[in-house]
This record gives structure tokens, sequence and C-alpha cells, in this order.
């Protein structure tokens, strides 16, 4: 009996036990649930206090980011209407080269300055326009040729011709150039050693201070915007280059359907089919057995090809186009003395013969204007600041060269990295770094706006040093009067001197060799300067009036005519072959509109890397339209 209830004792033990065990267990299981409910809810409430302090963050940042661009455009629009209101007065007050030197008459001198200026701006943008425009294929163009008839004629005239569009941008080269130049001559500061009679005359009837303008415009002042050139400088690159450039790459259509756009391309033609120039094809020549890289162009090559005649529409060749296949068939069956034969033997080695008599030509050209330069130079018989040495110019003369050289050839050398394995890009440190830089955040539209203010600031600089100046009745190395006044006196030699030797020349070593190019440690330094520069905001002036001229011209964007959805779609569409495939690169779309000076940096289709190294300028402005197409504040 005992033993009994010892065993019932110890069952109810047992089971109290167990009970107790299961009653624990559930109390830990509710206490954990509830644990992880609050953790969960404490998690979810940092969630959602990180999420707004993130947003709220973005939103400062945002804010400020407007209040520095209202700030920026604001400063730089009353520097630039500022710096207009002291060149129209010193241009009245004879204060000028144009007017004291060359003794233009003020009224002239002023009508000739905004015209130069009118026209630097259809040459910027209506290079972009039509390079933009160059991918469409015919089908699209014909949609806007009865609605844009002097956009259709501009864009048959360089895309349908074989190597127009490459002989525009060069002939165009030498034009902005020159154009730089005549500025330079007309609107900058007179020469201090010539002008005493003229600013003494002006002082007397405007201010007490003969470097005072009309007597309100301090003396510092005066000497900080007027006597440097700054203010020359500015109002050339925002009115004469980055307005148009912002509103050509969104209204291609718009801007090229003019009728000086169409006169700007014939002249362009017609400087390189001068000659002047000619001696760039044969550095490009030169490149072409130091790589082994074959020519791809009917001027260097005179592939037996024939290009469309200038009145010949290409709608006409797509209408016609099965009538000439039969013709075509029908010559063929001819006997071979009654086929016609348009490019003989003879007509190629006359081609051959005229092509290198240019290129000779524009070498003696090239010689005789560094000679010239330097002869004036060392003599002292330029416009360089009185007091500077003659070595000291002409050191700093080939350094602005260099300069300007490396800026021209690193927008074509990163357009072609772009297009790089990344592995290859790797085995240059400096090459990846630099390339880590300019395609950083928003850095490469900087970088472009950047590099269009110091390449201008550079052409004036060196307009002012090279631009020759001797006195009255003495003439440079003792040649006739006409020849100095329209060969030494109008700067041509010197905008040969800059096209070829400080543009041209450095974009065929970038093009052949941009991997070594972007390696140069020098380029580091450059693109900071350039990102500085931007940075400044010096010129976001540029965008407000691209908003007032597309007011006032009426221009509407590529979108709104529904032919075309962008120049980077139209590329992607209809120009594949240029695209590079592998997509490992640095290069992507670069789209914060925040701040309202932004570019739309599309993908790169400049360059095939493995054909087209030797095409100078026809791989760079095709990338310049892609990566330069500012989005504008509209």
């Amino acid at each position: 009996m005992t033993r009994n209830t010892r065993l019932f004792a110890s069952s109810l033990r047992l089971s109290h036990l167990t009970k107790t065990i299961a009653t624990t267990t559930d109390s830990f299981t509710m206490w954990k649930t509830k644990q992880q409910k609050q953790s969960s809810t404490t998690s979810s409430t940092a969630t959602k206090e990180m999420k707004q302090q993130r947003s709220e963050t973005m939103c400062n940042n945002s804010i400020l980011s407007r209040i520095i661009s209202i700030a920026k455009y604001t400063y730089s629009l009353g520097l630039l209407l500022f710096s207009l209101l002291i060149i129209h007065v010193a241009i009245m007050t004879n204060q000028t080269s144009g007017t004291s030197e060359w003794n233009i008459p003020p009224i002239v001198a002023l009508l000739l300055f905004w015209c130069l200026l009118m026209w630097l701006g259809i040459m910027e943008g209506g290079q972009g326009a039509l390079v933009g425009l160059q991918p469409l294929p015919q089908q699209t163009r014909q949609l806007y040729k009865n609605t844009h008839m002097w956009t259709y004629q501009n864009t048959s005239i360089v895309h349908n011709h074989g190597d127009n569009m490459e002989r525009f941008i060069i002939g165009r080269q030498f034009l902005v150039v020159i154009v730089v130049f005549v500025i330079n001559m007309v609107a900058s500061p007179a020469d201090s050693k010539n002008d005493t009679t003229a600013y003494e005359e002006s002082s007397a009837d405007y201010g007490k201070d003969e470097h005072d303008v009309w007597g309100f415009v301090p003396s510092i002042l005066h000497s900080i915007l007027f006597t440097s050139g700054l203010a020359l400088i500015l109002v050339t690159i925002t009115l004469g280059q980055l307005t148009a450039q912002v509103n050509a790459t969104k209204c291609m259509l718009d801007f090229c359907n003019s009728y000086f756009v169409n006169i700007t391309i014939r002249i362009s033609l017609l400087i390189e089919y001068s000659g002047l120039l000619h001696c760039v094809y044969l550095v490009q020549i030169f490149f072409s057995v130091l790589t082994g890289k074959p020519m791809l162009h009917s001027h260097t090559t005179f592939d037996d090809k024939e290009e469309d005649g200038d009145d010949e529409d290409a709608a006409d060749h797509g209408e016609h186009k099965h009538d000439d296949d039969e013709e075509e068939g029908q010559a063929e069956q001819l006997p071979p003395q009654a086929q016609p034969h348009t490019n003989t033997t003879a007509s190629l080695l006359w081609k051959k013969i005229f092509f290198w008599i240019r290129v000779l030509l524009s070498c003696t050209i090239l010689l005789v204007a560094f000679y010239v330069t330097l002869y004036a130079l060392f003599m002292g018989k330029t416009t360089m600041w009185e007091g500077v040495p003659s070595y000291i110019s002409i050191v700093v003369f080939f350094l602005l060269m260099s300069f300007v050289g490396m800026m021209e050839g690193m927008q074509i050398a990163t357009f072609a990295v772009v297009n790089m394995p990344e592995h290859v890009i790797r085995e240059s440190p400096v090459a990846k770094a630099n390339c880590d830089l300019v395609f950083r955040d928003t850095n490469f539209q900087a970088f472009l706006i950047g590099r269009q203010i110091c390449v201008t600031v550079c052409q004036f600089m060196i307009a002012r040093i090279i631009t020759i100046n001797v006195g009255d009745n003495e003439n440079l190395l003792g040649v006739s009067d006409a020849l100095q006044i329209l060969l030494f006196d109008t700067g041509i030699l010197g905008a040969i001197i800059t096209t070829i030797g400080a543009s041209l020349c450095w974009r065929i070593i970038a093009a052949n060799f941009p991997l070594a190019f972007m390696s140069n440690p020098l380029i580091t330094v450059i693109l900071r300067i350039c990102l500085v520069c931007e940075g400044t905001g010096i010129c976001s002036s540029a965008f407000v009036l691209a908003r007032g001229q597309k007011y006032i011209l009426k221009f509407q964007t590529d979108e709104q005519y529904g032919i075309i959805g962008s120049s980077s779609d139209s590329t992607n569409n209809n120009n594949n072959v240029d695209e590079g495939e592998d997509g490992d690169n640095y290069f992507h779309d670069q789209a914060d509109s925040d701040d309202g000076v932004v570019h739309n940096c599309d993908e790169e289709d400049g360059n095939n890397s493995d054909n087209n190294h030797l095409d100078l300028v026809f791989i760079e402005e095709r990338g310049r339209t892609r990566s330069e197409s500012f989005e504008s504040i509209m």
C-alpha cells in the first residue's frame, strides 16, 4: 500500500512538473513574440525616421542647390550686362583697337561686333545641329523636307556628299578662329603705345580719368574687366557660343533651318577646298603609316567612287534608285567602248596631283606664318602687353598653344577611351583615374563647359600675343602695303597657326593614341581647371538667355515635331554601328535637373575605335552633340 501511494505521488509530481514546463514554454514563447513585435515596431519606426531624415536632407540639398543656381544666374547675368555696357561705351569712345588703331567708325564697329557674335553663334549651334541630325535615316529626313526647307538643304549638302561633314568641320574650325581674332581686333582695348591721343580726347570729353568709362566706372573695374579683356571673353563665350549650343542640341531642326547656316556651310567647305589646312591631311597620313591603319576618306585614298551632285536631292535618289539600277544593268551589257568612264585613271591622277599641290601649299603657308609671327614677336611688333620681354612672349605663346591643343585632344581621347574594354583602361592607372574623375556624377558636362571657357580664353590670349601691330608707314619685313594689311594685320596667319598647331594636329594624336593621351598627368590638372571654371558659374546666364532666344525665335524641341525623340535615341535606333556594344565602360547617362544647369550626357557613338581612329574631327563632333547635349532650363 505504501509503495502504491509513493508511485501515485510521484506520478502527480511528474504531471505537475510537465504542466509547469509547458506553462513556462508558452510564457517564453509569448514573451519572445512580444519582444519581436516590439523590435519590429522599433525597427519600423527607426526606418521611417531614417527615410524622413533622408527625405528632409534631399529636400534641403535641393533647396540649397536651387538657391545656389539662382545666385549663379543672377550674378552671371549681371556681370554679362555690365561687361556689355563697358564694351559698348569703350567702342563709342574710341578706346578699342578697331576704332582707335583701325579708324573704324564707332557705329560700324558696333554693328560689326554684334554681327560677328551672331555669326559665331550660328557656327557653334549649326555644327551641333548638323552633327546631331546626321544619324537620321533618309526616310525620316523626308518628313521635314517641306516644313524645314533650309534644314533639309543643309543636311543634304553635309550628309549626302562624301566627306563633306569632315570638310565642313575643318573649314568651320578655321572660320571660328578667324571670327574670334576679328572680334578681338574690333572690341579689345587699344594698345596704349599707339592710342594716347584717342585716350586723351575721350577722357577730356567723357571723364576726368583717362581710364574711366563715361566717368562712372572706377579705374579698377575698368582694368579688371576691359583692359584685361575679361569682359570681351565673357560676352563671346556666353552670347557667341554657349547660348546657341544650348538651343541647338534640343531644337536641331529649327536651329538649322536658316539661310545663314547654309552660307556658313558653303564658306567652310570653300575654306577647306582652298587647301589652307591641307597639311593636316599630311599629319593624318603620317599617323596612318605609323599605326598601320588605312585611310578612310576619298580625299586621301582617292577611291574610285563618285559623290552625289550638289543639286541632287536625296529624295530623288530614293525615288529613282530602281531606275538607276536598271540603267546600270543596261550599261553593263554595253560593249567596253560604249560604257561611260567617269573616273578614269587620268582623272584620279589629276585628283592626286591637285591634292598634293594643296598639301605643299598649306605646308608652305604654315611655315611662312610661323616665321612671320616669331619674327614679329622677337621684334616686339605685336599687340602683346607692354613690358613683356620677347622671349617670354614666345614661351607663353607655345605654352598656350599646347594647353589649347591638350584640351582639344582630351575630348576625342575621352570619347575613344570610353569604348575600350575596362581591363585595358585599368592597365594605365593615370588614364583610369582621369576617366573616373571626368565621368563622376555631373563632372562630364561641367568639364565640357569649363573646357569651352578655357579654350576661348586661351584663343583671345593667343590673338593678343601674335596679332601683328606695326607703326604708321611701317611694314613688317619690308612687304608691300597691300600684303601688310590683307595678310599680316588681319590676323590670318595667326588663325592658320592656331587652327592647325593648337587644334587639328592634337586631335589626330589623341584619336590615334587615346589611352596614352589620357595617361598624361597634366590631363588631371587640366580637368580640374575646367571643373573649377564651370563651378564658378560665370557663364550660367547662357541658360537664361537660351530660354529667351527660344521664345523670341519660336524654337520648338525636336520631340514636339514628333520626328526625333532625342539625339541619343536617334543614334541608338539608326546608327548602331557606331555604338559601343560591350557596355563595359565608364560612360553613362547623367541627368540631374535639380539645378537647371544640366546637360543630357547620352551614350557616345562618336567613334568606332577599330576603324575611325584617323577621322580626327568627325569622331569628336559626333561625340560632342551627344555629350554636350545641354538639358536646358526651359
